[in-house]
């Protein structure tokens, strides 16, 4: 619940908590800026990456990294004025990233990829 800037200084695995829908860094509040400084944010299949919780925040900034296993990269769907850039979002089951209105996605190359269905 504290605005301001964060950096990542090492490689965020998921807690791998006992519940689905465990998420991995909840943002609750305006002006927060994630420095992800180039590391990786891992999950274990279930949960968020990066969310709002359904928390109207302004101003949310993530930028520079991985987020990848989770089973949504990143949802600041309630978000306004959201900035993603130059942030890998591969490899989660049912969403890359959900932005909300009036927010911004600076793409770069590979920013969403796939991830393949399982053989029937």
């Amino acid at each position: 619940n504290t605005s301001g800037s964060f950096v990542l200084t090492n490689n965020l695995p998921a807690a791998g908590g006992l519940l689905p829908g465990d998420d991995c860094i909840v943002i609750n509040a305006d002006s927060v800026t994630i420095n992800m400084n180039g590391f990786t944010i891992q999950g274990n299949g279930t949960g968020e990456g990066v969310t709002d919780n359904g928390a109207s925040n302004v101003g949310t900034t993530l930028h520079n990294g991985t987020i990848m296993g989770f089973d949504s990269g990143v949802n600041l769907s309630q978000s306004a004025g959201a900035r993603i850039e130059r942030v890998q979002v591969i490899d989660n089951l049912a969403s890359g990233i959900d932005m909300g209105l009036h927010s911004q996605l600076h793409m770069t190359a590979r920013v969403c990829r796939p991830t393949p269905l399982p053989a029937s």
